[in-house]
């Protein structure tokens, strides 16, 4: 691995790395000074080498947008701080990306979009119609720095396409996508139901397990309500 580097406040700023491992790891100091900040397009000459992973330490506090422009098979980003800290560097997706934090956040972000918060939320709602199902319920599995605002508009949206997705679901006997659906929280009693009925007819019986478990956990949070 070969790095360029200049002052900065606290520390060093990382210019440019190059590294032909599958994972490329942002060192947490250079000869003792702290690696506080990454510049542009600092990944630009590492040559493609199939899919790969960024692990950017936590001393890292400042990023440019366009600091994974050129990062040819990026999939996984691995910040060893919070999702608070990872958005202030306010990186920008060049590509669909996962973003794994060191306090548990995770969440995939879709290419052309902000990868910090509020800006994806911002973003991703002025994309409308087009906007994916699962994007949304992933980001409502853990919202963390999520406005009100945006929470009332990615349930709103879930909740148009929950049922035909969860029917769906049920018809093929697809257990995970039903569980992916139902961490949104956001099925009534009354959607149980209704699935139940329709996976007891198609005797479905992982499904109707899954269901059934559900249905039990929400009356559970009814009552203590």
């Amino acid at each position: 691995m070969n790095v360029s580097y200049e002052s900065c406040d606290g520390g060093l700023r990382l210019l440019k790395l190059f590294c032909t491992d599958d994972e490329i790891v942002v060192p947490d100091n250079i000869n003792g000074e702290p690696v506080v900040s990454i510049g542009p397009r600092a990944f630009e000459s590492c040559p493609q080498s199939g899919l790969r992973s960024l692990r950017i330490p936590i001393s890292v506090r400042s990023a440019d947008h366009d600091t994974l422009f050129g990062l040819v098979g990026l999939t996984d980003v691995i910040y060893e701080g919070t999702v608070e800290m990872f958005s202030d560097l306010r990186l920008f997706a060049y590509c669909d990306v996962t973003v794994k934090c060191a306090d548990g956040f995770r969440f995939r972000f879709p290419k052309g979009f902000s990868m910090s918060f509020p800006d994806f939320d911002k973003e991703y709602r002025a994309f409308g119609f087009r906007s994916d199902d699962d994007v949304v319920i992933s980001r409502l599995a853990d919202p963390r720095m999520m406005e009100q605002e945006y929470i009332d508009f990615y349930q709103g949206m879930v909740r148009r396409r929950m049922m035909p997705r969860s029917e769906h679901a049920v018809a093929h006997s697809d257990t995970e996508e039903l569980r992916t659906i139902l961490s949104t929280g956001l099925m009534t009693d009354e959607d149980l139901v209704a699935l139940l009925d329709l996976s007891l007819k198609s005797g479905k019986i992982s499904v109707t397990s899954l269901l059934m478990s559900e249905r039990r956990k929400l009356l559970g949070r009814q009552n203590q309500a």
